[in-house]
């Protein structure tokens, strides 16, 4: 298990666990390689339930797994990675990657 305070740009095979603490709003993106329109969402996971920035990342979460989650939730990452966007660090789940709520 990875800690969120330990995450760096190009981690791979992550797997990660936090509570989401707040949410942006949905935004609707155009495909880079279709002209689709996807929905894709900013939540912030942290490793406790009072956010710092050394303990809180960036969480991209798309379509259906937007409306699975909801601010309080302990939620597991697998097989995710890491990115950065605007000089941000951000956590994905991606296509291959899972996230699933704590027991």
């Amino acid at each position: 298990m990875t800690k969120i305070s330990e995450l760096k740009i190009g981690m791979k095979n992550l797997l990660v666990e936090g509570y989401i603490v707040e949410t942006d709003t949905v935004r609707i993106v155009q495909g880079r390689y279709d002209n689709n329109e996807y929905k894709v969402c900013k939540f912030w996971l942290s490793e406790t339930k009072k956010p710092t920035k050394e303990n809180s990342v960036t969480l991209i979460l798309w379509e259906s797994d937007i409306e699975r989650f909801r601010i309080g939730d302990h939620v597991k990452i697998e097989n995710g990675y890491t990115t950065t966007f605007q000089d941000s660090l951000q956590l994905n789940v991606g296509k291959y990657g899972k996230i699933m709520l704590c027991a």
